[in-house]
């Protein structure tokens, strides 16, 4: 308010004249001298009237713009806690899927090569000594001289032949177990807990 109080005394300053001029007309001239200022007085109400809606104008609109200024801090402000919430939810899921990766898959104990060659190997082992089992079942002539019966009797023979079977079944087995311990050492090798070690 004193910023208008000062511009209103300059305008009604500069609007007086300091120095009545020798040549100025006769103050005692009523109806000039009323009819003047009547005409300064009207001016000068012009001027302060718009000089009192610039200046509120002026001030709406710098609280509008500090008001929008605001809202727009506030608003990165909630973008920014926001945005670190997720970073620190991401890191605590990944640090939390890293430690159930260890928990669930184990150590590490043979490499990834020698894992990948004993999961193969155990592969063709179960086909190989099912399907020769299941010959030995058969009682394959073929098979015939890789039995060893106690005596030539038919009766030794099909025991025979049913013993090999059941080791045959058994190593297919063995096998199995061992393409498990294979298979559990490669997803160990290809966890991402022994890649970014």
């Amino acid at each position: 308010m004193s910023r208008v109080i000062r511009l209103t005394v300059g305008i009604i300053r500069q609007s007086v004249p300091h120095k009545i001029s020798p040549f100025s007309p006769p103050i005692c001239a009523p109806a000039i001298a009323s009819k003047t200022n009547k005409e300064s007085d009207f001016k000068i109400a012009d001027i302060l009237k718009e000089i009192l809606q610039k200046y509120s104008s002026n001030e709406k609109g710098r609280t509008q713009r500090m008001a929008a200024f605001k809202k727009a801090q506030q608003g990165k402000a909630k973008e920014q806690q926001a945005a670190q919430a997720a970073a620190r939810a991401a890191q605590l899921a990944e640090h939390t899927l890293n430690e159930l990766d260890f928990r669930m898959i184990g150590p590490k104990i043979i490499g990834p090569k020698c894992s990948i060659v004993c999961a193969c190997v155990s592969a063709w082992g179960i086909i190989m000594f099912l399907l020769l089992g299941a010959f030995f079942h058969v009682e394959s002539p073929a098979l015939r001289e890789d039995i060893s019966p106690k005596d030539d009797s038919r009766e030794a023979v099909s025991e025979a032949y049913a013993n090999t079977a059941i080791n045959c079944y058994i190593t297919g087995a063995i096998y199995a177990g061992t393409l498990v311990f294979a298979g559990w050492q490669v997803a160990v090798n290809n966890s991402r807990t022994y890649q970014m070690a």
